[in-house]
């Protein structure tokens, strides 16, 4: 074979580098068309080859002890170099509707920094607001009683809405009509409307006065949102009892019906209200019609009815959510929408920042969407849901400023198709935070709506874990007991290596409460604040004086008892 040589090596050595060269170029070309549309980024391989796929950026946690701190962009490129005989899909969907949730229930702003959010929300992305008013709406007539104490007025409701309008933000409302009622089921007034009297938490379908006040809700919320958007959502997630009462079982008897009857007829009841009464699109969440056979869905006419939202916030949706799911309801519906979690849905007690597990489920989200806005007419869009309470009765979690770096990236995530260095610092900059961060862990000088709130309680959790770790010192542990507390015996040489640090972090402890709540209170409601406090920072400060109370006492004591010294146990285990 002749050989050309260059500069004393084989020619067919260049030749073969720049090839690879050019491989590894045409494979990273990315073309994108204009307007958050479509993405295309190497071969887009389709069915159970790209279902078996790891998700973009997944953390496989079983196989790295060092998970929690792995760099997202940095596992995202190892994943695509290593699955090149799997590429990851040329056409990544990107829902054109991106919606964010605000749970009112708790923890609801005041209403002069609604348009601060709005403001921010369409800054990053965001096309539209579900708002799940709760008992934050000014309810009128028999419902005008049970309003939260702190309900916003009529004038409140039309400023925040007309803000939102506006900023061309589509508004969807959100009325619970079935399930999560909680907040009206708790009190003796509507205690007949149950569907199980030990459990405030659905209505009875067979009630008619019942259904009367569902339908009331709708219209009360209705009178000001008639004239924005063209959605309504009826919720209608976590029923966990229904057909059960004695109306609904003579019922089912009577009709020869089954549960599932019930639950649709009512479905289809106020679906039809909304679209006759307000020429609305109704959407509900998915969980509850998931699993009723196709000749009902046919039967109640589901598709020209209800377009269902299906929500998961796990970060694996491949393992939570299998993917015969849109199958499923591609056959039930035309229409379909997706729901993400950008904070509020990891833990009931979360009050901090998680971003890693919100953003691995949006990439997560991706996938799913890319596969199956196929199925559809139309995958309308993403709700991106922000929970202040898991329900009516659960502790406060994530106040809204605290998800706002969470939504930041993961609007951007949506947006751009993937998560990669670049969306990590166009979020950075977008919140004006020091340059050079990562996204994923403590932010730094940031400025975005709250971001003085986000900074005291990311430093409460900073401050809470060094506590725990001091309680768990040996020191603390073997000393300052608890027959130590309760008999004010132990070592006065380790209470006084132990009483300085009790004494240093309650004073940081009292001054970080004081922070939060001056920060908190500029934006939210005296309520709300001193449930956070007395939930997340009070039991902490009350610890750490009970044991600086037990440790100074002994610190004072001359004399210990001999051993042994009667100990009286407050559970009985004698026999």
């Amino acid at each position: 074979m002749k050989v050309y040589r260059w500069r004393g090596k084989p020619a067919f050595a260049f030749i073969t580098v720049l090839t690879v060269i050019l491989l590894i170029i045409g494979y990273h070309t990315i073309t994108s068309r204009h307007g958050d549309t479509v993405i295309h980024e190497g071969v887009f391989q389709r069915g159970a080859a790209m279902r078996k796929r790891t998700v973009y950026g997944q953390v496989d946690e079983k196989s790295s002890p060092t998970s929690t701190s792995t760099d997202l962009t940095m596992k995202t490129t190892t994943t695509y170099s290593q699955n090149l005989k799997e590429p990851p899909p040329s056409n990544v969907f990107i829902p054109k509707r991106r919606i964010v949730h605000l749970d009112l229930k708790g923890a609801a702003p005041k209403p002069q920094h609604f348009r601060a959010f709005f403001e921010y929300f369409v800054r990053i992305g965001a096309t539209g607001i579900l708002i799940e008013w709760e008992d934050m709406f000014p309810y009128e007539g028999r419902l005008s009683d049970l309003r939260n104490g702190d309900a916003y007025s009529a004038d409140d409701v039309r400023m925040i809405l007309s803000t939102a309008d506006q900023l061309r933000l589509e508004v969807i409302p959100l009325v619970q009509t079935i399930g999560h009622l909680e907040w009206l089921l708790k009190t003796h007034k509507f205690y007949s409307f149950r569907e199980n009297p030990r459990n405030p938490q659905s209505v009875c379908v067979s009630n008619a006065e019942a259904v009367d006040l569902v339908l009331h809700l709708v219209d009360q919320v209705m009178a000001f949102h008639k004239d924005y958007g063209q959605f309504v959502h009826i919720g209608a997630d976590e029923v966990y009892q229904y057909g059960e009462c004695s109306r609904c079982v003579a019922r089912m008897n009577k009709e020869n019906l089954r549960r599932e009857d019930l639950l649709l007829r009512h479905i289809v009841n106020v679906s039809k209200h909304v679209k006759t009464k307000y020429g609305k699109n109704v959407l509900m969440w998915h969980d509850m019609i998931a699993n009723i056979d196709a000749s009902l869905a046919e039967k109640y006419d589901l598709k020209n009815l209800v377009e269902p939202v299906l929500w998961n916030y796990a970060e694996d949706l491949e393992a939570f959510l299998p993917m015969g799911i849109w199958e499923t309801f591609s056959a039930m519906v035309p229409y379909m929408w997706g729901s993400s979690a950008f904070k509020g849905a990891d833990s009931p007690t979360r009050y901090h920042s998680n971003v890693k597990h919100y953003l691995e489920n949006h990439i997560s989200w991706i996938k799913q969407m890319s596969t199956a806005s196929e199925k559809f007419r139309e995958f309308r869009g993403l709700i991106f849901t922000g929970w202040q309470r898991y329900d009516h009765f659960a502790v406060l979690c994530e106040f809204l400023p605290i998800g706002i770096p969470s939504l930041t990236v993961n609007m951007l995530t949506i947006r751009n198709g993937r998560f990669d260095a670049s969306v990590n610092d166009q979020a950075i900059s977008i919140m004006q935070c020091v340059t050079g961060s990562d996204v994923k862990g403590d932010l730094y000088g940031c400025r975005f709506p709250g971001s003085d709130i986000y900074h005291h309680v990311q430093l409460l959790h900073e401050k809470k874990g060094e506590i725990e770790k001091l309680l768990l010192q040996q020191s603390v542990q073997g000393w300052l007991s608890n027959i130590a507390i309760d008999y004010n015996m132990s070592s006065p040489w380790y209470m006084n290596l132990i009483v300085p640090d009790l004494m240093t972090y309650k004073n940081q402890m009292i001054e970080l409460s004081l922070n939060i709540r001056q920060a908190m209170l500029e934006m939210f409601y005296e309520n709300a604040v001193d449930e956070f406090l007395f939930t997340y920072v009070d039991p902490v400060i009350n610890h750490l004086q009970r044991l600086l109370d037990r440790a100074t006492a002994i610190q004072r004591r001359d004399e210990f008892p001999v051993r042994p010294f009667p100990i009286k146990r407050t559970i009985d285990t004698t026999r």
